[in-house]
C-alpha cells in the first residue's frame, strides 16, 4: 500500500507483527484522498508498464480466467489492469473497513458520480485490449468478488493472474511475515500465471487518519531474490519507478515487479 504520511522511524515502531494492529480501523476514504484522488506520475508509469505486460500475456489465459488482487485497500487500479483478461476478479482483503469500501465501490454504481478511477483507466487505454471494454465500472461490478481473507492463508494454485500492490511490506515490521506474504501470493497463482507486484523500499512506517501502521524496510535486491526463491520465473523484472515528487517522506523508491510463476510444488 502507499500511505498518507510517515511515522517517525523504524526505531519508534519496533519489530511488531501484523496481528499487533487493528486493521479494521484503517480509514479507506482518507487513504483514497491522500493517494489516489489525483493521478500521480509514478502510478501512471506503473499502469503503463503493467498494461503492456498483461496485454502481452493475458490473451493466452482463455475465457473464464480468475484474477486475484491481494490487499487492495482503497486502490482499484491494479484490479482494473486485469479487467480484460478475467472471467472473475477476486479481491482478497483483511481489513473490514476496506472490505466495506470495496463492496461499495464495486456494487453500488450510484455511490458517487466522481469515480476517480476513470483517469487511471484512460492510461490503460493505451493498449488495445482495454479499449474493448465500454465501461470499466460496470464491468468491474459484474466480475468482482470481494472477500475478507488473510494474505497468509491464500488457497494454493487457484488463480490465473494476480496483483499485489504495496501490501507485503506495509502490513508488518516482521521479516518472516514479509517473506510469508510474498510466498503466499505467488503460491496462490497457477504455474505460468502472470503477476504484477509493487513495493515501497526502505519504508519506515506510516499513518492513515492519525493511526500508526507498520512497514518492513525491504531493499529492491531482497524483493527480487524472494520472488525468485518463491516461484517467479527467471524472466522476472524488478525495476524502480521514477517520480518527480515522492508521495511522502520515509521510503527510498517504488519498485514494480512483473513476471510469471514457474513452480511445481
Amino acid at each position: 500500500m502507499k500511505v498518507s504520511s510517515v511515522v517517525g522511524g523504524s526505531s519508534g515502531l519496533g519489530v511488531y507483527s501484523n496481528g499487533c494492529y487493528d486493521w479494521d480501523k484503517f480509514n479507506a476514504d482518507s487513504y483514497l484522498e491522500a493517494n489516489y484522488v489525483e493521478l500521480r506520475d509514478d502510478d501512471r508509469e506503473m499502469l503503463r508498464r503493467v498494461a503492456k505486460f498483461f496485454s502481452r500475456l493475458g490473451k493466452g489465459l482463455g475465457v473464464g480466467a480468475r484474477g486475484l488482487d491481494v490487499g487492495p485497500g482503497s486502490n482499484l487500479y491494479p484490479a482494473l489492469s486485469m479487467l480484460p483478461f478475467c472471467g472473475t476478479l477476486d479481491f482478497w482483503e483483511w481489513s473490514q473497513s476496506n472490505v466495506a469500501w470495496l463492496r461499495r465501490q464495486t456494487l453500488d454504481l450510484d455511490l458517487d458520480l466522481k469515480w476517480p478511477w476513470y483517469a487511471y483507466w484512460n492510461i490503460l487505454l493505451g493498449e488495445s485490449e482495454y479499449r474493448q471494454i465500454a465501461d470499466p465500472r460496470t464491468t468491474l461490478a459484474r466480475l468482482a468478488n470481494v472477500r475478507k481473507g488473510n494474505i497468509f492463508a491464500l488457497p494454493k494454485r487457484h488463480w490465473d493472474l494476480g496483483t499485489m500492490f504495496f501490501v507485503a511490506e506495509s502490513i508488518t515490521c516482521d521479516r518472516n511475515e514479509f517473506d510469508l506474504a510474498i510466498s503466499s501470493f505467488l503460491r496462490a497463482l497457477k504455474p505460468g500465471a502472470p503477476f504484477a507486484a509493487a513495493f515501497m523500499t526502505e519504508s519506515q512506517g506510516y499513518t492513515v487518519d492519525g493511526i500508526r501502521f507498520p512497514a518492513f524496510a525491504v531493499s529492491r535486491q531482497r524483493i527480487e531474490s524472494l520472488l525468485l526463491l518463491h516461484g517467479a520465473n527467471s524472466g522476472l523484472s524488478v525495476d524502480p519507478i521514477p517520480t518527480a515528487s515522492p508521495v511522502r517522506q520515509g521510503y527510498k523508491e517504488m519498485v514494480l515487479a512483473i513476471g510469471t510463476v514457474d513452480w511445481d510444488v
